[in-house]
């Protein structure tokens, strides 16, 4: 078998805030801020060849409220093939408890039809500490994302769940049925027999 090779598409910028002495991202001769520690997978969209994804910290320099994150909530971003490196955008940033999640990761899944994004933050949605009362607020939710209707740019955001703690907290993620109209998952924690986490549907 021959040697692989590796081709590096896009290096986050992270959203440095400047709190350590630094510049602040987007300030004079710094970067855009930008999202940072990528942990899920990547979703492809079959026709266009983009790449869409999500990271767990950046997005903001003023932070993540209630987080303590200073480099913000996280992003969910898209790739665009051209010549290395690929073109990245945000196409939303979120903005923690207690309305919006943070440190989206895991299983973000595109729907080829109406081009769609679901996925799950695991933590934020709430301001209940229920869930991981000694490090986040919130236990989670379930989002979608719409792509913008011209001449609009801008993708929606609309929450699908919000995790107590009694229906589960911390989601990993999700499937989409083949059908359509039913997402599942699975939560780290809660649920009514302990708190070992649950198994869940959506329907949207």
């Amino acid at each position: 078998a021959g040697v692989w090779s590796e081709t590096v598409l896009y290096s986050f910028n992270g959203a440095p805030s400047g709190a350590d002495g630094g510049s602040a991202c987007g300030t004079s001769g710094q970067p855009a801020c930008d999202g940072g520690a990528p942990a899920g997978n990547v979703a492809l969209n079959n026709a266009t060849g983009v790449l869409y994804g999500t990271t767990t910290l950046g997005g903001d320099p003023t932070g993540c409220p209630l987080g303590g994150y200073e480099e913000g909530c996280g992003v969910v971003f898209q790739l665009t093939p051209t010549t290395p490196p690929w073109t990245e955008s945000l196409l939303y940033t979120f903005a923690g408890p207690p309305h919006d999640g943070m440190l989206p990761s895991y299983n973000l899944v595109f729907a080829s039809t109406g081009g769609t994004l679901f996925g799950t933050t695991l933590t934020g949605g709430s301001s209940a500490d229920t869930c991981f009362p000694a490090s986040y607020t919130g236990c989670g939710m379930v989002y979608v994302l719409r792509p913008p209707t011209p001449p609009s740019t801008t993708w929606t955001k609309t929450t699908l769940a919000i995790f107590n703690g009694d229906n589960g907290g911390g989601p990993n993620g999700v499937i989409l049925s083949p059908g359509g109209g039913l997402l599942y998952g699975t939560t780290y924690v809660g649920g009514t027999s302990g708190g070992y986490g649950t198994i869940f549907q959506v329907t949207f």
